[in-house]
């Protein structure tokens, strides 16, 4: 069978779920279908940088309250901040909170906070890179390769 019929038998049987190709390691049928250098990906992949998102109440239990106040500095106002850390101050123990205890922090002011947090780690290399490569089969269908790298 030639290249092109092997991705298109491939990208059928994953849309249909049959997996009939799920045994074959992935580095090998990534290598029967053409994809350069499976094992060890090269130029002709795509790269992405990815640094997990770690929930706000994680956040809080993991640092200090010092530590947690430079966090929300750096992505809210010097008032909002003060607010946050002195509700935050009230608990005690942070490895007791959960969602709930935290409902004066809003959806939006999360998402800043734990952005913040992301690039941060993300500037301490705390980050996962990955590679991607795309093949596109005879009928249309797409199938997708993904390689964690420990680089």
């Amino acid at each position: 069978m030639v290249v092109g019929d092997r991705v298109t038998a491939v990208a059928e049987d994953v849309q249909s779920r049959r997996d009939a190709y799920r045994s074959i390691k992935s580095w090998v049928l990534a290598d029967l279908l053409g994809v350069p250098n499976p094992e060890h990906p090269d130029g002709s992949w795509n790269f992405k940088f990815i640094v997990a998102r770690i929930p706000l109440i994680e956040e809080i239990s993991n640092i200090d309250l010092e530590g947690f106040r430079v966090l929300v500095e750096a992505c809210l106002p010097i008032e909002r901040c003060d607010a946050i850390i002195e509700q935050i101050a009230r608990f005690g123990p942070y490895s007791d909170l959960n969602d709930s205890d935290i409902t004066f922090i809003t959806p939006a002011e999360r998402e800043l906070i734990e952005f913040e947090s992301m690039t941060r780690r993300g500037k301490d290399s705390a980050y996962r890179k990955i590679a991607l490569y795309k093949l596109k089969s005879n009928l249309g269908l797409e199938l997708y390769f993904e390689a964690h790298l420990d680089e």
